[in-house]
């Protein structure tokens, strides 16, 4: 609360009207996250969603071989599925080396094999962008996710692990992404001089100055305020989000064992990350309901609808992920291409939603 009076009373709600230094969260902010990631840049926007959708633009447009990007209906749930997709692509025509790019979103804070996806990435020369958004402060192998790609985004909408309301942050290390990013999201005459260390080389700056058209995506400074105490206790979040989640998969078991009888936690699975080397951030629960003798169904329970709308109607934000109107469910994505999105299209990731909930 003191940085938004702070901010109201010296009228510096926007980033560019930030005259004084400690008044200038944004630019904080972007230092903290760049220096924590081990990404050079860092630009704050108005969403993770626009942050994700300039850094494909970006991608498209920087230096090199120019990129075509199709809308497709793969959904990709393993690193197996993942090659034989691009192999896919390559074979139908649409697609060459180095004219690729893969989206690789960290849902619910899952991280794959990043050595792998790496290897995939140069073998066919492909450009990596990590949405980040439900994965920043997870690291493989010691590095943090958001570090590895061209560009890496993250959101701090609610229910993230930074909470501004609304908002996200892209990162690079590329100077002309950077300055396409700058002018983007809503510099100009000269005010890219304001993001300081943020921003590229003036040279770089100025190719991209009158060529690149302003969508007025900014963060706002209110926002900034809001977000940059909550970076000095991120890490203490991470370790209280974690402790609870080990204390939730112990005394559930235990607890139904005790109610339900013996063996009864067999019937419930915790889905834990898939890798020994990730470092985890388990700010929400994930659960498959097995069958009696504790293997996954292919089917859903009859009785599940009705279990969790009794413990909504207790208050916990609980949903299933086979629901098509889950935003998570690929159902619910048509806007990629309508006709291909059926519930037959992607019968291995059916399987696998089947039964799961999801616990925020």
């Amino acid at each position: 609360m003191r940085n938004l009076q702070l901010i109201m009373d010296e009228d510096m709600l926007n980033r560019y009207q930030a005259k004084k230094e400690a008044c200038n969260f944004l630019l904080k902010c972007e230092t903290w996250f760049a220096e924590y990631l081990g990404m050079k840049y860092a630009l704050s926007l108005n969403s993770g969603g626009i942050a994700i959708s300039l850094g494909l633009e970006a991608m498209k447009r920087a230096p090199g071989p120019a990129l075509r990007i199709e809308a497709t209906s793969e959904l990709v749930i393993d690193l197996d599925h993942l090659e034989k997709c691009i192999q896919d692509d390559l074979k139908s025509g649409k697609f060459a080396p180095g004219k690729m790019i893969l989206v690789l979103s960290y849902m619910r804070g899952r991280v794959p094999d990043m050595h792998r996806v790496l290897a995939i990435c140069e073998k066919y020369q492909i450009q990596l962008l990590e949405d980040s958004a439900h994965g920043y402060g997870c690291s493989f192998d010691g590095r943090k996710c958001g570090s590895f790609g061209v560009v890496s985004t993250i959101s701090s909408q609610a229910n993230k692990l930074v909470n501004t309301g609304e908002g996200g942050m892209v990162f690079t290390n590329n100077d002309e992404i950077q300055a396409f990013f700058i002018f983007s999201a809503g510099s100009y005459e000269e005010l890219w001089r304001k993001h300081e260390a943020m921003s590229p080389p003036e040279e770089v700056c100025l190719k991209y100055k009158y060529t690149t058209v302003n969508k007025s995506v900014r963060m706002t400074n209110i926002q900034g305020a809001l977000m940059h105490p909550q970076l000095a206790v991120m890490n203490d979040r991470i370790d209280q989000h974690n402790e609870m989640y080990y204390y939730l998969v112990r005394t559930t078991s235990e607890k139904l064992e005790e109610v339900c009888g013996k063996d009864a936690s067999k019937r419930i699975e915790f889905i834990a990350q898939a890798h020994s080397l990730v470092g985890p951030v388990y700010d929400s629960l994930q659960i498959r309901i097995l069958d009696k003798d504790g293997r996954p169904s292919a089917e859903e329970f009859a009785g599940l609808t009705g279990f969790l709308k009794e413990l909504q109607g207790r208050k916990h934000s609980i949903a299933k992920f086979s629901d098509p109107a889950n935003a998570r469910n690929f159902m619910s994505w048509q806007y990629i291409n309508a006709e291909a999105i059926r519930p037959d299209v992607l019968p291995q990731t059916r399987l696998v939603l089947a039964n799961v909930c999801d616990l925020r």
